[in-house]
């Protein structure tokens, strides 16, 4: 049974993504935006779901089914869920924000030229379904997890529940290769449109800047307006969230015009300009960290099960997943690595299967390289029409060369193998340097990033030397764990760790990625270090290189010095 799973089946969602399963075995999975090159593109996928019948040499006609992981909106139950916080937000602002929704449109790319839909595919009715969007979540996080029995805890910013009702959240029991409905996380608790509101004031995008002002939280104090960000926060309190008079403004945060004109979001741009954004920023983080916190411990309490896997966007925040390590709030903790709404197209398809009654085996996820791979072929023949390098091919010498470019203080963009599936770079697309100093960290952010001066990069560390530099983390294959350095090993860090010494590790292992892992280990051969910095391959703005072409031109942009590329060495002349 060939089934394809869809984040959504039409256009208006953020990071439209698909994945194409065959009895449960990935054969491909892509998001929209590395293909269409939008960031974040939330229309129809029409171009990945090309890509992966053309790549896996399939026909339309040859899918079984195709599943959805966002069911359509139900205004009733829309209504009945945002009609109890009359009594909290008063008449007036319900009134005003629901009649912004009804009459402003969520912003989204044009999508005229194209199909808008699973319908305008011609799929028949008879092959399409949905599924619940926690349900899809869970499915895609317990099924790659390495725990039998564990809670799978899902929370984002906002999805459809099974009957359409808007939820931030739902709690499954797995146990026994089968998913249990426990409780769900209503919309007024939704710490991640909390989170993503306070990152607009700061000045980044929705769905996009929240990594920043992660980043940016350590520079900061959070006691300067800890009260404030904490009172307007969802909290957590005698084991019920409570509503919050800014929720119905938050609940329009996708519609601009609606949004910008709200009390909320003048609140938050005064408490910006009294107390600088890099406070502001910090009370975030410690809000969100606290209440993520008192929330799981009640969980673990209540259902007495202290293993957990993690999905949904909140869970890209590294350092709220370092936390719960930290303070030994969960034995063990698994996120799935592609969490944001992305990776429910995976969840999708598994939930197809489940559905129709075939029976889906839990197999610890060692790495999600489930994008497409470009043969030596098809890259020398890029390679031959570029004007402007040379070139030179490699054999079982290019970790040592990959390392020695490092070593020489060349920042490298390498592309090996399928691309990955998630926004973590792990070793297929990435950016790589020497990690030991700091100007490598001003350089590619100023170069490559073209970013704010204060995001991190990450480490790609073998995973025998996570001992030697980090506290707590023996396992981190995804990139999606926060650490703190051992005392003594900053030095070897200096580009690869954050400013209150910590780092989102990326431990890296044989069995996972063979060649990318022979090139660190050669780089440990030159200078007793372990480690190599990682970043993802894309100028900033861009999604992450996804053909040989893209690749080359970020070499001719002058984003990268020199390149590796299949069996290639590339410089520019």
């Amino acid at each position: 049974m060939k089934i394809i799973g869809l984040t959504y089946h039409k256009s208006g969602v953020h990071d439209n993504s698909v994945a194409l399963l065959e009895n449960g075995k990935v054969l491909f999975a892509e998001a929209e935006e590395r293909i269409s090159r939008i960031k974040h593109d939330g229309r129809f996928p029409y171009l990945a779901l090309k890509e992966g019948l053309n790549l896996t040499k399939n026909k339309l006609k040859n899918i079984n089914y195709f599943v959805s992981a966002t069911p359509n909106e139900n205004y009733i139950q829309m209504f009945l869920t945002t009609v109890k916080f009359l009594p909290t937000v008063g008449l007036g602002n319900y009134l005003e924000q629901m009649i912004g929704a009804l009459t402003h449109k969520i912003d989204k790319v044009s999508d005229d030229d194209r199909p808008k839909n699973i319908q305008e595919m011609g799929i028949s009715e008879s092959k399409f379904f949905t599924v619940s969007h926690y349900f899809a979540h869970a499915v895609a996080a317990y099924y790659t997890c390495p725990f039998d029995k564990c809670l799978v805890i899902n929370m984002d910013g906002f999805g459809p529940g099974d009957k359409g009702e808007p939820l931030s959240g739902q709690i499954y029991l797995g146990e026994n290769n089968k998913l249990i409905g426990l409780e769900v996380v209503p919309v007024h608790a939704s710490l991640g449109l909390y989170y993503g509101v306070i990152t607009m004031a700061l000045g980044f995008k929705l769905n996009d800047g929240e990594g920043k002002t992660m980043g940016l939280a350590a520079y900061g104090d959070p006691a300067k307006c800890y009260k404030k960000v904490k009172n307007f926060f969802p909290r957590f309190i005698d084991n019920d969230w409570i509503v919050k008079s800014s929720i119905m403004d938050i609940l329009n945060v996708s519609r601009k015009k609606v949004y910008v004109k709200s009390s909320t979001y003048k609140y938050l741009k005064k408490l910006v300009e009294d107390y600088g954004k890099e406070d502001v920023a910090a009370a975030c983080q410690l809000v969100f960290e606290e209440e993520l916190v008192t929330y799981i411990s009640h969980l673990i309490k209540k259902y007495k099960v202290s293993k957990v896997a993690l999905n949904g966007g909140i869970f890209l925040n590294v350092k709220a997943n370092m936390r719960l390590l930290e303070e030994k709030v969960v034995d063990d903790l698994y996120v799935y690595p592609n969490p944001s709404d992305g990776g429910t197209a995976m969840g999708a398809a598994l939930a197809g299967f489940i559905t129709k009654g075939q029976k889906i085996k839990r197999q610890e996820l060692l790495h999600p390289a489930y994008s497409r791979e470009y043969k030596n072929s098809e890259i020398i023949t890029e390679l031959k029409k570029t004007k402007g390098i040379e070139y030179k091919k490699l054999g079982t010498n290019l970790p040592r060369i990959g390392a020695k470019l490092l070593f020489d203080g060349k920042v490298v963009g390498w592309f090996e193998g399928r691309g990955e599936w998630g926004p973590r770079a792990l070793g297929q697309r990435s950016v790589i340097a020497d990690p030991r100093h700091l100007e490598t960290k001003n350089r590619i952010n100023n170069i490559l990033k073209g970013r704010e001066w204060f995001m991190p990069f990450a480490p790609s560390m073998a995973i025998e030397g996570a001992p030697k530099y980090l506290k707590m983390l023996r396992k981190a294959p995804f990139m999606i764990i926060g650490d703190r350095i051992m005392p003594g090993m900053e030095k070897d860090l200096k580009a690869a760790a954050h400013i209150d010494e910590t780092v989102r590790p990326h431990l890296v292992t044989r069995e996972a990625n063979k060649l990318y892992y022979q090139v660190i280990k050669e780089f440990e051969k030159l200078t007793g270090v372990p480690t190599i910095l990682n970043t993802s391959f894309n100028k900033h703005g861009l999604p992450i290189v996804y053909t040989p072409r893209q690749a080359v031109e970020h070499l001719l942009w002058g984003a990268i010095d020199e390149l590796i590329i299949g069996s290639y060495h590339v410089w520019r002349k």
